[in-house]
């Protein structure tokens, strides 16, 4: 999956757009540190990993295992930082390169079992 200049560009605007979003609704909401920041990286990390897989939105399956991933990121991060971090901690570098990979380990579960003729070139 190569991806061009446009696509670049039109990836980066709407993650941007969605991180500006996040942020507002994170102040709006008056979140504490910890949940803000963690808040913010889930939406940059989906938004992004959405808009990157758009070829296979047609594939079956696609959204429910977005969705499920989704639940499942929200309830294991969700856990961790209820039991483990203080509410002024900042999560900062740990979190982003965790969020990178984890980026990484989603697109490979999206691409599990779609079909290669459903792959784009």
């Amino acid at each position: 999956m190569t991806l061009s200049q446009k696509s670049l560009v039109t990836i980066f605007i709407v993650t941007a757009i969605a991180a500006l979003v996040a942020t507002s609704l994170g102040q709006t909401l008056r979140l504490s540190q910890k949940w803000d920041e963690a808040f913010f990286k889930t939406v940059v990390l989906f938004v992004s990993v959405i808009v990157v897989s758009k070829p296979l939105w047609q594939a079956p399956g696609y959204w429910k295992k977005i969705f499920f991933i989704l639940v499942l990121h929200c309830l294991l991060l969700g856990s961790f930082l209820w039991a483990f971090i203080g509410s002024d901690q900042h999560l900062g570098l740990y979190l982003t390169a965790a969020m990178i990979l984890e980026g990484s380990l989603i697109v490979i579960v999206l691409l599990k079992g779609v079909p290669d003729d459903q792959l784009p070139n």
